[in-house]
């Protein structure tokens, strides 16, 4: 398990219910080598009472490890390392600086219904997908605020099912 850390971990309350049955000296050695084991996968030497208790422990915590689900090469939707290109230019600084560029030209308003910041979107009056040589161009964005963005790709999906 030395490779297999994860950022955070559900505590089960069943091993508090166990550990208190043990001195508070132990207790602590045991919530101790949890911390220390599941950040780095290692342990520390532990007195025998802790080892026991421990030790069972150690058994759920690389239980739930094994049931995280698939990252990486062991995804079902892996392309080998490869960030999709729309992804990859939506976290570019281009990207980033054009929708900044948008909020601060419409000052941070949503230019539909008039809300004053909050959760606020940079829209492409031309679409993204259609017009790649005006996605950087601010005077294709527009400031929307979440819900009348919501309400514009509505109507626009539904003008293409009448359409095409």
């Amino acid at each position: 398990m030395a490779q297999k850390t994860k950022k955070s971990f559900v505590f089960n309350i069943a091993w508090q219910e166990v550990l208190m049955g043990y001195p508070s000296e132990v207790r602590l050695e045991v919530y101790d080598a949890i911390i220390e084991y599941v950040a780095s996968g290692t342990i520390s030497e532990l007195k025998p009472l802790a080892k026991m208790a421990f030790s069972f422990i150690k058994k759920e915590i690389d239980n739930s490890f094994e049931r995280l689900p698939p990252s990486g090469e062991k995804h079902w939707n892996w392309k080998g390392g490869v960030t999709d290109e729309n992804h990859s230019i939506r976290e570019s600084p281009q990207y980033k600086s054009w929708r900044a560029d948008v909020f601060e030209r419409d000052n941070y308003t949503c230019q539909h219904c008039g809300k004053v910041g909050g959760n606020i979107n940079a829209h492409h009056i031309k679409p993204f997908s259609v017009y790649p040589e005006l996605r950087f161009d601010v005077n294709n964005g527009v400031t929307l605020c979440k819900d009348c963005h919501i309400q514009i790709h509505k109507i626009e999906r539904e003008w293409e099912k009448k359409h095409f």
